[in-house]
């Protein structure tokens, strides 16, 4: 009889059958969600930014934000002054009733808060960002006001050259009911208002920010291609950010993506890995 030591081997198992695809699907799909997300980077407006004027149907906000994410523009800025019903409906929108709608489209947006129009219209100075606000097509005439009004299609929203596009600009969106404010009337640089050729008298404000926005980005576009050209590039431009910008817009998307779906993608893996009840990496 033999009284050699038994010498027990110890191997990793496996994921049981069906379960290593399972895992392979994780890593494909986080692998190509990466890649979106570079992309998408990639493809951003940052010279125009969607500005939101005491818009306090959350219901509204939301779609704002998602059709301005899925357009490509980066920066959103939020003028909510002081007053009862602001608050109110602010409450609302701090505490997600309308997260559903959203999807997610805030954690890829620069979004900005501002107590008053005077505040916001200092800090546009500096950056010396020319402010644009949505306003009827029935303006009235003869203010002082309406001199400084233009259709969307006159409005620019390239000047300069590429290596040297100091000038950014805003499009400003007033409330529901109300439109925009006295205040912005007299401090912004224009005014401007959507044509209607049909016999609807409104639109709702996130249609308007969609029309609005598609027409700035194509317009913001055609004037970074046009400059290209000058200097003999022929590359179709897909974001007016410059190589340091994009870089650094890259950079915090890969962190956000990390913090919001990695940890999410590594919790599947690992249900997935133990879901018949034992660790499939213990020893065999």
């Amino acid at each position: 009889m033999s009284t050699g030591s038994h010498s027990q081997s110890h191997t990793c198992s496996s994921p049981p059958d069906g379960k290593k695809d399972q895992v392979t699907d994780i890593v494909r799909q986080s692998y190509r969600r990466q890649k979106r997300i570079m992309e998408a980077a990639s493809q951003r407006i940052g010279g125009v930014r969607i500005v939101l004027e005491n818009i306090t149907n959350h219901g509204n906000r939301a779609a704002i934000l998602r059709t301005v994410e899925a357009l490509g523009f980066l920066y959103v800025d939020e003028i909510i002054t002081q007053g009862p019903d602001n608050e109110d409906k602010q409450k609302q929108i701090r505490r997600g009733d309308c997260r559903s709608i959203v999807n997610g489209a805030e954690k890829w947006l620069v979004i900005k808060k501002f107590a008053s129009v005077k505040d916001y219209m200092e800090k546009m100075n500096k950056l010396n960002v020319k402010v644009y606000a949505a306003m009827p097509p029935d303006a009235e005439t003869g203010t002082p006001e309406a001199m400084k009004h233009r259709k969307l299609e006159e409005l620019d929203f390239y000047e300069g050259s590429f290596a040297d596009d100091t000038t950014k600009y805003a499009l400003v969106f007033g409330n529901e009911g109300a439109g925009i404010s006295d205040d912005m009337k007299k401090y912004c640089h224009a005014t401007f208002s959507v044509p209607m050729y049909g016999l609807t008298e409104s639109l709702n404000v996130s249609v308007t920010v969609g029309i609005c926005a598609h027409h700035a980005r194509n317009k913001r576009l055609a004037g970074v291609a046009s400059d290209k050209k000058k200097d003999g590039t022929s590359d179709v431009p897909k974001t007016d950010l410059d190589g340091e910008d994009q870089k650094w817009l890259q950079n915090e998307y890969a962190r956000r993506s990390k913090e919001n779906n990695f940890v999410k993608n590594k919790k599947v893996e690992r249900k997935i890995m133990n879901s018949d009840g034992k660790n499939n990496m213990e020893e065999g």
